[in-house]
């Protein structure tokens, strides 16, 4: 997707159908829907396959149902859906049984994205997604619009942005690009790029298997037969090489490892496979005062931010990141209604796998005086944070499950138990010594994690809210801890010293009122 080509886009008073095609977006976004759920699917699946061979006549007239049904589904949305675009708005009415209608001016847009799917590459048109700064059911999306229209859509919302125009009707109906801007794409400045390299790490170091180890634990029997199947048609047994084990520990530890890795390398590259569907040719520039993303294997996507919507940069990094020296990168804006289930949603700009002097180089890009996360001194959380948790978790815990596993089982399911509750206690202490906070005259930043480590920094003048809370217990410590909201989500800073808590908080209220700029 360009914007090299001239556009014009000129008023529509009367409501508009989309194009036909729009039916096959929806299809394939019930069947992205169906997709995300796979986690939940796949053992339910690997349970019921011989119920499905049983009753496949059955089987099959339900699908045949389903499917009807979702095709009538899809066709019944695009026939119900109608936009309009008035001098300074965007209208939608859509929905059969439960209308929607949505009134969006302009001026409450907060940025602009472009998704093409493959099926659109062959027809020329795109999907536009319209972010307010308001919850997410004030998001606004045409689903098949022609390349054209975009491109003149788009630019007339930032231009409108930009400045206060006198006539917005000309500013929409006159959105031909001037020569600087037919090459607005050359003229932009990259910023970053990933290679498919930099992807597969991200797949790896990313992924989620764990979570669907934890799912496929339901349908452990049918994967115990599926692997003995498999490793007899290697030419293993189990059974004897478990009567017959006369190796050291080693040797058997060493066969129960590959026998871990030939279940978890597949899983690895369906993570992996995922990211570079998601990311391929990752381009983030900059043009004027906004970001502009753009990546995607099967859907192409393009996604525009101004500068001044960003509302915080976090920095994450897990263990593995850690050993590799990559993190990962958000650019937060408003995240108000967002979907809190993934962080690659429309408002955020990610930047996957990247080093920590590509890192620093685009905080310092965005915000000039900032400073980079690791030569920031940082204050530690009180250590009564650490004994918190182990007098009121603990301690308690320990002496009930010791107790327990002692009398009703025996002396060795104690030992392990309390191996259990040690581990939790260190991870615990490692995210004690974890935390810490720094601030200078324009920034506030927060580090935290576990294994790994999140920092995250934001402006003070962006903040909405500043709170402290405070216990009985800590009021007699005097330690209190501090909460920031911001557009883009909350923050917590817990168990730093009273009185440092309170100067914090003044600090914030009387820079945010001084300053009196706009947190959008």
């Amino acid at each position: 997707m360009t914007t090299s080509s001239p556009s014009t886009l000129t008023l529509q008073p009367s409501w508009q159908r989309l194009s036909p095609i729009a039916i096959v977006y929806f299809l394939f976004d019930v069947i992205k829907s169906l997709a995300h759920s796979y986690v939940y699917l796949i053992p339910g699946g690997l349970i019921g396959h011989r119920y499905v061979s049983e009753y496949g006549a059955e089987f099959l007239i339900g699908a045949i149902c389903y499917i009807t049904l979702v095709c009538a589904r899809c066709v019944a949305s695009y026939w119900f859906y109608q936009y309009r675009i008035s001098q300074d708005t965007f209208e939608v009415s859509a929905g059969l049984f439960k209308k929607r209608y949505l009134n969006l001016p302009f001026e409450r847009i907060q940025n602009v994205k472009l998704e093409q799917p493959l099926i659109y590459r062959f027809t020329g048109h795109v999907a536009v997604t319209l972010d307010s700064a308001g919850s997410k059911d004030e998001e606004a999306k045409i689903y098949a619009l022609t390349q054209q229209d975009a491109n003149a859509l788009r630019e007339a919302i930032l231009l409108a942005r930009k400045a206060d125009q006198p006539d917005l009707q000309a500013t929409i109906v006159n959105t031909t690009p001037s020569p600087a801007n037919q090459g607005a794409e050359q003229d932009e400045q990259l910023l970053n790029t990933r290679s498919v390299l930099d992807l597969v790490i991200h797949g790896v170091a990313n992924n989620r298997l764990w979570i669907l180890l934890g799912a496929l634990l339901s349908a452990q029997d049918v994967l115990l037969t599926w692997m003995e199947g498999l490793l007899s048609d290697l030419g293993l047994n189990i059974d004897d090489v478990i009567a017959q084990a006369t190796g050291s520990w080693w040797q058997i530890s060493a066969a129960a490892l590959m026998l871990f890795l030939l279940l978890m390398i597949p899983l690895s590259l369906l993570s992996v496979l995922g990211s570079i569907i998601v990311f391929y040719n990752y381009r983030l520039s900059r043009l004027s005062d906004r970001y502009i993303r753009r990546c995607g294997l099967f859907t192409r996507q393009e996604v525009s931010v101004r500068l001044s919507r960003i509302q915080m940069i976090e920095s994450k990094q897990d263990w593995l990141d850690r050993l590799i020296g990559r993190t990962n990168l958000v650019l937060q804006q408003n995240l108000s209604g967002a979907d809190s289930r993934s962080i690659e949603t429309v408002s955020s700009l990610v930047v996957p796998s990247i080093k920590a002097h590509e890192r620093d180089a685009l905080i310092a890009e965005t915000w000039p005086d900032a400073q980079p996360f690791t030569k920031v001194q940082y204050r530690p959380a009180s250590p009564y944070y650490f004994l918190y948790f182990l007098t009121l978790y603990v301690l308690p815990l320990s002496l009930v499950a010791s107790t327990a596993l002692w009398v009703y089982l025996d002396f060795e399911y104690m030992l392990a138990g309390l191996s259990v509750l040690t581990i939790i206690t260190l991870l615990f202490f490692c995210h004690w010594r974890r935390l810490g906070f720094a601030a200078d005259d324009h920034y506030y930043y927060v580090r935290s994690g576990i294994l790994g480590v999140r920092y995250v920094c934001f402006p003070i003048y962006k903040l909405q809210q500043v709170s402290i809370e405070q216990s009985l217990v800590m009021q007699k410590r005097k330690l209190a801890s501090v909460k920031f909201i911001l557009a883009s989500g909350a923050v917590l800073v817990p168990y730093i010293d009273e009185l440092l808590a309170y100067d914090i908080a003044n600090q914030a209220l009387y820079k945010t009122e001084s300053l009196k700029k706009s947190w959008m």
